[in-house]
């Protein structure tokens, strides 16, 4: 259920409490607004299962940190009228115990007291209201609040909290200085006639015994099951009420009579009443969404979204509406009370720094140690697999030396079977004729083999000597084969050398050796 615009965001429970029941609420307020979340209804019958209760649904619903506040129903605390005594405000709650001592049962100790200032009228003498309870119902209320872990934001009464919903829901012209409204309601008890001037309660009436009339099976108990017969009573007693309030508190006429709607939904009730009474009469409905009344259920457990009263909507609108008359037993003394920064404060604040201070240091300085003591037995560690991964490095070293000597002996023999292949196709047969130096090399000019070039000629007194090199082995057998079909250069040389060069190992050496020409 919504009222209004829904603005800024605030999650919060709102926590019922009458005599044997709790509503627990979990509610979003906005800017003048509320959302109706979550809701659960259920019976207790003494402090633990009160405790226990709300806890379980505390817990199941995951509220913690969210702010509450609590409101106590008519039978949970005693209202008593007297005389402002002249003491300070913050001695008044402790001093009207002593005033009000023989009009209560119980022992000042067991008692809590608050006030609140009613509206009263110029020629009458201000007034004090005192409001009374039992100390341990607001102690267990504030225990389970913290156990909970949420934000315990006050503990209001139900016969102040309606005037907050007036306030904020009303319209401007209902809202006129000086106007008189009633506020016809019910509890387990009875009638509250409650009478309102400028929002503010100036005179409360309860009778007991009397009820809405419905043509419904209901919780209370009627002395008659005739409808016609309890709208009678209920318009006498209203009456009655009206004519008290105009010719003796008020002396003036009543403006306007409110209802609550989630109540009081018989529509020929509120015309019977406007005829009877001759004034305008408001029915006030935050439940229009949820069409299963509180009077309507009979199960101790209520799964279903109840209906939110007059009074739990003005605990919440309490936060933006004008400042009205109220109680909160959430009172200073059970309230955690601020740091108070002092001499005596700022010494203990300085001797917790110091020796948390030398604390810090000496842990530091145990795991400094620590820390040398394990980097002392890495080293040795080190050390140790240092030396001996040493060994297998020199054995290694050796093998690597075994297998290039290996590989250069296996280059040479292939080199040796290369020049022995190469010279076996020159050195078949000495030449039969005799060729000149100038024959040769227009011959050895018309060689032309693909990466082979010649790098010396030497002449010798009676033989010629070829050296060459190439890239390509391949190219050394193309090159003798050229030479072997050449009419000048076969059978010319009768030895022949290879082998790889090795400044450069992509580069193959050869030499021609004995080779014959005429001077």
């Amino acid at each position: 259920m919504v009222w209004g615009l829904n603005r800024q965001s605030d999650k919060q429970i709102i926590a019922s409490l009458s005599e044997s029941k709790v509503r627990l609420l979990l509610i979003e307020f906005r800017s003048n607004s509320i959302h109706l979340i979550q809701s659960y209804q259920t019976s207790y019958d003494s402090p633990e299962s009160l405790q226990q209760e709300c806890r379980q649904w505390f817990r199941a619903t995951k509220v913690k940190g969210l702010d509450c506040r609590w409101l106590l129903s008519r039978k949970l605390y005693q209202t008593l009228n007297i005389k402002p005594p002249k003491m300070s405000a913050s001695e008044l709650d402790e001093g009207i115990k002593w005033l009000i001592k023989d009009q209560i049962d119980q022992s000042l100790d067991d008692i809590l007291a608050s006030h609140y200032y009613p509206h009263t009228q110029p020629q009458e003498p201000e007034k004090l209201t005192a409001v009374v309870t039992e100390k341990q119902l607001i102690e267990n209320l504030i225990d389970i609040t913290r156990e909970s872990a949420l934000q315990l934001v006050c503990i209001d009464i139900d016969e102040l909290a309606a005037a907050h919903t007036f306030a904020a829901l009303l319209k401007e012209e209902d809202q006129a200085t000086g106007k008189i409204m009633g506020f016809i309601d019910q509890d387990r008890q009875g009638l509250i006639y409650n009478f309102y001037v400028d929002h503010s309660l100036a005179f409360t009436r309860h009778i007991k015994g009397r009820y809405f009339p419905t043509e419904n099976q209901s919780e209370f108990s009627l002395e008659s099951d005739d409808f016609q017969q309890q709208q009678d009573q209920f318009l006498l007693e209203t009456q009655r009420t009206l004519d008290y309030c105009v010719s003796q508190v008020f002396r003036q006429p009543v403006n306007s009579l409110l209802l609550d709607g989630s109540k009081t939904r018989n529509n020929d009730l509120v015309k019977a009443l406007e005829q009877v009474t001759e004034l305008p009469v408001n029915r006030i409905d935050l439940s229009t969404n949820n069409e299963i009344s509180d009077d309507d259920k009979t199960s101790t457990e209520q799964p279903t979204q109840l209906h939110m009263s007059l009074a739990e909507a003005g605990i919440v609108f309490a936060q933006t509406t004008k400042q009205l008359p109220s109680v909160n037993f959430y009172q200073k003394q059970y309230q955690p009370k601020p740091l108070e920064f002092g001499f005596k404060f700022a010494s203990a604040i300085a001797t917790v720094f110091f020796l948390a201070f030398i604390g810090y240091g000496l842990i530091q300085l145990k795991q400094q140690k620590i820390l040398e003591q394990q980097l002392s037995h890495n080293q040795k560690e080190l050390d140790k697999v240092q030396g001996a991964l040493q060994k297998p490095q020199k054995t290694h070293k050796k093998k690597k030396n075994v297998l290039s000597l290996e590989q250069q002996v296996v280059r040479k023999q292939n080199e040796l079977i290369a020049s022995q292949q190469l010279l076996s196709q020159v050195a078949n047969k000495r030449p039969t004729q005799i060729t000149s130096y100038s024959e040769i090399l227009w011959a050895l000019s018309e060689q032309k083999t693909d990466s082979l070039w010649l790098t010396r000629i030497t002449l010798y007194p009676d033989s010629i000597s070829l050296s060459g090199q190439t890239t390509k082995p391949k190219s050394i057998p193309d090159f003798i084969s050229s030479m072997a079909i050449d009419d000048v250069l076969s059978s010319q040389f009768e030895d022949f050398q290879i082998e790889r060069n090795e400044t450069d190992l992509r580069v193959v050496n050869f030499i021609m050796n004995n080779g014959h020409y005429q001077h």
